[in-house]
C-alpha cells in the first residue's frame, strides 16, 4: 500500500502540489489524468521516492517515509517496479 497524507511539493518557490491525500492498495490500479502542468509527474516522483514532499508524508506499506536532504528516507520504487522487466517494455521475449 502507498499512502500520501497532506502532501505538498514546492520547487523553485512554486507550489506544485498542495495537501494531496490518497491511498492505493497493493492490488489497485490508479490512473492520474489532468492538463499539462497540473502536477501528475511530480505526484509520481513523490510516490516513487525520487523527490521528498515539502509538507505532509508518504507512507509505504505502513512505514512512514520522512523528508531527508537530497531525497527521502525509504525508497519504495523497487517494491513497486519489481514486476517490471526490461523485456516487458521492449517487445522482446
Amino acid at each position: 500500500m502507498i499512502e500520501l497524507q497532506g502532501v505538498s511539493v514546492s520547487l523553485h518557490r512554486h507550489q506544485i502540489l498542495r495537501d494531496v491525500t490518497l491511498a492505493v492498495g497493493a492490488e489497485e490500479v490508479l490512473a492520474i489524468v489532468g492538463p499539462s502542468g497540473s502536477g501528475k509527474s511530480t505526484l509520481l516522483r513523490v510516490v516513487l521516492g525520487f523527490i521528498a514532499p515539502s509538507g505532509g508524508k508518504r507512507v509505504h506499506q505502513r512505514q512512514a517515509c520522512q523528508r531527508r536532504r537530497g531525497g527521502s528516507e525509504c525508497h519504495p520504487r523497487n517494491a513497486i517496479l519489481r514486476w517490471c522487466s526490461r523485456t516487458s517494455h521492449s517487445g522482446r521475449t
